[in-house]
């Protein structure tokens, strides 16, 4: 059973369409805190894409689980984080 997610954390996987690195400190925060709610919802781990370290680094690569997509089919999704 899921633990009580509020709305800002649905938001925040709402902004993970596949597999994502995040950039922002903000939303980095965010889906931490689903994984220690929700740890079935989202996966995080190694970067996806191949940065030069010439701009800033992702925090890290994330993507919804097919549990977190099934949760989120029924929950609504607002414009803020």
């Amino acid at each position: 059973m899921s633990k009580k997610l509020e709305q800002k954390h649905i938001n925040a996987m709402y902004q993970i369409k596949e597999r994502e690195d995040i950039l922002l400190l903000p939303l980095a925060r965010l889906l931490r805190e689903v994984e220690k709610l929700n740890p079935e919802f989202i996966k995080i781990g190694d970067l996806h894409g191949v940065y030069d370290g010439a701009k800033k680094l992702p925090y890290f690569g994330a993507h919804i689980t097919t549990k977190g997509k099934e949760f989120l089919t029924d929950m609504p999704e607002t414009h803020e984080i």
